[in-house]
Parts: C-alpha cells; structure tokens; sequence
C-alpha cells in the first residue's frame, strides 16, 4: 500500500538574488510534503495567502497527490 502524499505546510518563499544564476528569483508559494520534498506550488502574484495557494495547487495539479 503506497503512502497518499499530502501537503504539511504552506509558505511565501521571499524574492531573493541567485549569484550563481546571476538573477533575481521571483517570490513563490512553496508547499511541504509530508515525505519532506518542498515544491514550487505557484507564484506570489496567482495567491494572496496560503489557503488560496493550496486551492491553486488542487485546481491545477491535483493529480499529482492522487
């Protein structure tokens, strides 16, 4: 029996300088998974707070956690 995936925490990952990539990464709503991956769930500007976040992610990539 596989182990359902679900999201433990939803937080807003600040906009920050990559010196590697030599560019300005863009603000994002980043999901925890209850195995430990974090994920890129959608951008600042697609939510306002967290719960919306999580209603972005279910409307557009539920499929990924079934």
């Amino acid at each position: 029996m596989r182990k359902q995936i679900k999201i433990t925490e939803i937080y807003l990952q600040s906009e920050y300088f990559n010196h590697h990539l030599n560019s300005t990464i863009p603000a994002a709503w980043i999901a925890v998974f209850n195995n430990g991956i974090e994920v890129v769930i959608c951008s600042e500007w697609e939510a306002s707070n967290a719960e919306d976040a999580e209603a972005y992610f279910q409307i557009n990539h539920a499929e990924c956690t079934a």
